[in-house]
């Protein structure tokens, strides 16, 4: 995820982000594969569940159609998929986030993307969390 920053006249502009899920320990995963993107109160983030393409480093295919998403309430979307990663392979969640109305400048917030534990036969936890800034200028 790239740092991300929205000018005064940016409100309702949609930016992409994506979210990489790498397999890195040789095998592929296996079950279900959950993570849980963190909600902001000066930002809307959005999803579209169909693939396509994401408009991060120039164009890049998500394979959204792939996972589910949901908002259970509370602070944070839950994005699932019972489909494999290839040993060694990725899958690319594309989201959508605008700045909202009314937010003052120089509000910076973090949103943090966590995949739960012993998502997709995960065994290695001290990857499995990151985030990023997302600055109204």
């Amino acid at each position: 995820m790239d740092v991300l920053s929205f000018n005064p006249g940016d409100v309702g502009v949609d930016r992409d982000f994506i979210v990489t899920l790498s397999e890195v320990a040789g095998a592929p995963t296996s079950g279900l594969i959950q993570f849980r993107v963190s909600k902001t109160t000066a930002f809307n983030i959005s999803f579209v569940p169909t693939s396509g393409i994401s408009n991060v480093f120039g164009s890049t295919p998500n394979s959204n159609a792939d996972f589910t998403f949901s908002d259970p309430g509370g602070s944070f979307y839950l994005v699932t998929t019972n489909v494999s990663i290839p040993a060694n392979g990725t899958k690319i969640v594309g989201f959508r986030i605008n700045r909202k109305p009314g937010i003052t400048a120089n509000t910076t917030q973090s949103i943090t993307i966590t995949v739960l534990p012993g998502s997709g036969g995960d065994n290695t936890f001290g990857n499995n969390l990151k985030s990023m800034q997302v600055t109204a200028n």
